[in-house]
């Protein structure tokens, strides 16, 4: 009998466990799928770790100021079968950005189209996915353009 609960009790422990790390982890929910910006910036930082690659970057606002603006992508074993690698993005870059937002309106963006210097740069394999859901729902609506410009 004391075996079974042993058994049982660690069984309960490693299923919590593993829901937890379940749970760590977001979905795509946290971007707005219909709702496609554009963003011009220059990179003041870019990540290679795990578990996303981040690049950040600053954009002018409508009035004049500079906004700070992330964009996440895939890990960096996914963008490095895209060909990206610790100096894709150098600081000082220019950056065009086409992306979906954040769905709580933070500074946040999953990028499908991505320029660097005016050449084009793979994205994420979900983001192009994205992207192309976005483009049979929508058409060719084109992205918002009044961010960045």
């Amino acid at each position: 009998m004391r075996n079974k609960l042993c058994v049982f009790a660690a069984l309960t422990a490693g299923l919590l466990m593993a829901a937890g790390t379940m749970f760590a982890h977001h979905s795509e929910n946290n971007y707005d799928h219909d709702r496609l910006i554009r963003l011009k910036g220059i990179v003041t930082k870019f990540e290679y770790i795990n578990p996303h690659c981040v690049l950040h970057f600053d954009v002018k606002g409508a009035q004049g100021e500079t906004e700070e603006w992330v964009g996440v992508s895939g890990s960096p074993n996914e963008m490095r079968h895209h060909g990206w690698t610790t100096t894709t993005f150098k600081v000082g870059d220019h950056v065009d950005i086409t992306a979906f937002v954040n769905s709580e309106g933070r500074r946040i963006v999953q990028m499908p189209k991505i320029l660097v210097n005016g050449e084009a740069v793979a994205s994420s394999t979900i983001a192009g996915v994205q992207l192309e859901g976005y483009r049979t729902r929508n058409g060719d609506k084109p992205p918002e353009t009044n961010l960045g410009q």
